[in-house]
């Protein structure tokens, strides 16, 4: 008995099948990371073209056989040209898109990860923040999603929370205060500790809203990126496509 779904979805990846085909992987609203085939897609002319291309958001209709999905239905909503104006911010929007497929549920409701991937999409295109807040954000957001949340509210040894330095563990998730500290963790400024708190325990429509320096921008990334690459344990080429293009960017 075949299945048809009707939901709102993300293209995060696409690989051409045969001549003219494409097979799509899917962040949907309800059902999570799915795999679909759309046929004839990558023909221009295919009413499925727009719809079903890396990075656009769409309205499809999916029906099921066994384990296997097709489009047989499919509406552009939004397909994030602006992406593409620059390789700095195509390079991240790819790398938050492996995040995805790697942390998002499969089988699952996860709209709370489609929404998380189409503020930070809305937000590169507008250039409303800086690419590094938005990096920092999507990829500490998802992964707290996924279960890989670091306990920030106080120190994990003595119970100290505010008014004292903080330094964090990168593998045990958690801070300890510069007087339980072993010397094996990131120093936190003041600036970094209440940014880092933001992202994880804000409400979903207040994570990007928040400031700091440049440089204190660029050193939260990087603390973001430590920590998803020790919690994982997972290396993403496009991670490392992404910095290499930043790299180029700023010398």
């Amino acid at each position: 008995m075949k299945t048809k779904i009707k939901t709102e979805a993300l293209i995060i990846k696409e690989q051409k099948v045969k001549e003219n085909d494409r097979l799509i992987t899917l962040l949907t609203k309800d059902k999570g990371i799915l795999k679909a085939f759309a046929g004839g897609a990558l023909k221009l002319s295919s009413k499925h073209h727009a719809a079903t291309g890396f990075l656009t958001y769409s309205s499809v209709l999916l029906v099921q056989s066994k384990d296997t999905y097709r489009v047989t239905e499919s509406e552009p909503i939004n397909l994030f040209y602006d992406l593409r104006n620059s390789i700095e911010t195509l390079s991240l929007a790819g790398y938050f898109c492996e995040l995805a497929v790697f942390l998002a549920p499969t089988e699952e409701d996860a709209e709370v990860y489609l929404r998380l991937l189409l503020n930070a999409f809305h937000l590169l295109c507008e250039k409303k923040r800086s690419i590094h807040l938005v990096k920092a954000v999507t990829e500490l957001r998802m992964a707290s999603l996924h279960g890989y949340m670091p306990d920030l509210q106080e120190c994990n040894n003595c119970g100290e929370f505010k008014d004292v330095k903080m330094n964090l563990h990168l593998l045990e998730g958690n801070i300890l205060c510069d007087n339980c500290t072993n010397g094996e963790r990131i120093k936190l400024s003041e600036g970094l500790l209440a940014a880092l708190r933001h992202i994880i325990y804000a409400d979903d429509n207040k994570i990007f809203s928040f400031s700091l320096s440049d440089e204190g921008l660029k050193a939260l990334s990087d603390i973001t990126e430590m920590y998803i690459k020790t919690q994982i344990g997972r290396h993403f080429d496009t991670l490392d496509f992404f910095k290499s293009v930043m790299s180029n960017y700023t010398t």
